[in-house]
């Protein structure tokens, strides 16, 4: 499960989501919004906690989780260009084709 996907109304055990794939590389991600506040805030908490646990700073999202309920039944898919770019390079490595990877700043 996503934690942003809304999941199926007829098995709630799945998750309205896809994910594009060429060549073993994953290069889009597809879901339906999910616009219910409680679960999607119910989702967050259990996602801070594991941060948290891991060592890491966690955060509510208040303000995103405030703006859910005018949030309209919709879906959508994004299309990492970076991955594209790495598969038209041949690379196995996302470094290779960022113009400033983090170890370099």
């Amino acid at each position: 499960m996503a934690s942003l996907a809304r999941l199926n109304d007829n098995d709630p055990r799945v998750a309205e989501r896809a994910e594009v794939f060429i060549g073993g590389l994953e290069i889009a991600n597809a879901y339906s919004e999910l616009n219910d506040l409680n679960e999607q805030r119910s989702r967050f908490e259990k996602e801070l906690i594991m941060i948290q646990d891991a060592g890491g700073k966690a955060i509510m999202p208040d303000h995103f989780l405030k703006s859910i309920s005018h949030l309209p039944e919709c879906g959508g898919i994004a299309l990492g260009l970076d991955r594209l770019v790495m598969l038209f390079c041949g690379t196995d490595s996302i470094e290779d084709v960022m113009a400033f990877p983090v170890d370099y700043i």
